[in-house]
């Protein structure tokens, strides 16, 4: 179950922080010469950076979790009436097979987490130099 999480969800391999890292540069650089550069918008170049990272490592989190397994199996289940072979798997053994597939899967949230939040501390220390002058 979700105790028995493998490491590798959780403590993912460099190169994938390395790329979320310089794509969320691309993104607050690319925001930064939109607006000016000044504090401001170096500030919400890292600010939206972060938010983009945090929201995908939410929803990536919540779907290894399984949250959304009732809203895929409503399609499952209309695709499946219109099938000519129908098999019909009720929502719990669809539950159950999700679970097998998500355990043997490369699913990784914990980098769009860490690099998000990263990102916000960032943020979060260029909006305190502008507040107080620093």
């Amino acid at each position: 179950g979700i105790i028995s999480m493998k490491r590798k969800n959780i403590f993912h391999s460099p190169i994938k922080y390395l790329i979320l890292f310089i794509l969320g540069i691309v993104i607050a650089f690319s925001i930064i010469l939109m607006r000016g550069f000044n504090l401001v918008s170096v500030a919400d170049g890292f600010f939206i950076s972060g938010a983009i990272f945090l929201f995908l490592g939410i929803l990536s989190c919540l779907n290894f979790l399984g949250a959304f397994d009732t809203f895929s199996y409503s399609f499952y289940y209309i695709k499946n009436s219109y099938s000519k072979n129908k098999e019909n798997i009720d929502m719990y053994n669809y539950k159950q097979n999700k679970l097998i597939k998500r355990s043997k899967s490369n699913i990784s949230f914990t980098p769009y987490l860490i690099v998000g939040l990263v990102y916000l501390i960032v943020s979060l220390v260029f909006y305190i130099v502008l507040k107080y002058n620093i």
